[in-house]
């Protein structure tokens, strides 16, 4: 079983989306034209999630890619002052 991992990262694109949300249902509540004043909770979580999803995919896009595996260079010879290697 795979364990998720809170990272800073994680948190702040959290809280930088939850701000998001909270700023589209302010907004609804305040252009609101019922009685009481309601604002758009859906618009809000959807404002929210997009924001989130946008967030962790500049992240990935940003992170490089480990599929190229450790460096393994080929081994260098050893050259003493009496070689007569081509390769020294």
């Amino acid at each position: 079983m795979t364990m998720l991992v809170i990272t800073p990262g994680l948190l702040l694109i959290a809280l930088v989306a939850g701000a998001v949300g909270v700023g589209v249902y302010q907004n609804t509540k305040k252009n609101s034209t019922t009685v009481p004043a309601t604002g758009d909770l859906a618009a809000a979580i959807g404002t929210g999630v997009v924001v989130a999803g946008l967030l962790v995919a500049l992240g990935w896009a940003a992170t490089p890619s480990s599929t190229s595996g450790p460096a393994t260079g080929a081994a260098v010879p050893t050259c003493s002052s009496s070689s007569i290697s081509p390769e020294c």
